[in-house]
């Protein structure tokens, strides 16, 4: 389509905004924010490769998570993890919970 038809079937008075919408589907959290999204495309446009995570495993007696009884009747499970080598940056810890946000 060209712009002089686009143009043409604008509302009057309509934003010169272009918005797109984006559907993730429901098994692809890592898609939710925009740093998730922007990896995403990337590697569609194989402009870099796909990342590759690993475990490890770890001595049990390193890392204990602990929940008060009053939190386990409204939160019955509890997940964490522990992340090393990452600087969080007060623009990454606002993105990560921003992403929780949108997640719940």
């Amino acid at each position: 389509m060209s712009d002089e038809l686009l143009i043409w079937c604008r509302a009057e008075g309509a934003s010169e905004q272009v918005i797109y919408k984006v559907e993730v589907p429901a098994n692809r959290y890592d898609l939710l924010c925009v740093e998730g999204l922007v990896i995403g495309l990337l590697i569609f446009q194989q402009k870099c490769s796909a990342p590759v995570y690993r475990r490890i495993t770890m001595p049990d007696t390193m890392v204990d998570v602990y929940t008060r009884p009053a939190t386990a009747d409204v939160r019955p499970f509890v997940v964490a993890a522990v992340l090393r080598g990452i600087e969080l940056t007060p623009e990454r810890y606002q993105s990560f919970i921003d992403l929780q946000v949108t997640y719940i």
